[in-house]
């Protein structure tokens, strides 16, 4: 029969042992990362990429106002990234001024372009 400090001991290591894995061994954590993402974004310029990560949480935004189902939320994001990415390039296009700047990013042009595409698509019953 086993003693209860070494049952404690015993618990203590086989609960720590999946967060001790990694150091354990002599990798990284930034090893587990996915390597298809850094090469999926490879091509995209900067700004297009920050663009639609500024859709996405204008759409979550605009999902908490006036969203209906959680199911609906993927479509919310879908949407509000490539509203922003378009909103982006019409802004760059028409010379539109820039009253907030992040990088290349019109910030008010591409959260406009976002909120309006998904106002629009919510009165349309999505």
């Amino acid at each position: 029969m086993l003693s209860i400090p070494l049952l404690r001991m015993l618990s203590t290591v086989l609960i720590d042992v999946p967060a001790m894995l990694p150091y354990a061994f002599g990798t990284v954590l930034s090893s587990r990362v996915p390597t298809f993402l850094p090469v999926a974004l490879q091509p995209l310029p900067p700004w297009l990429v920050l663009a639609g990560v500024l859709g996405v949480i204008n759409a979550a935004a605009c999902f908490m106002l006036i969203g209906r189902h959680l199911s609906r939320l993927a479509w919310y994001a879908v949407l509000g990234m490539f509203a922003a990415s378009l909103g982006q390039v019409v802004s760059m296009a028409i010379q539109a001024p820039e009253p907030l700047k992040i990088g290349d990013v019109n910030v008010l042009a591409a959260s406009l372009g976002a909120c309006s595409v998904v106002l629009t698509a919510r009165l349309r019953g999505l």
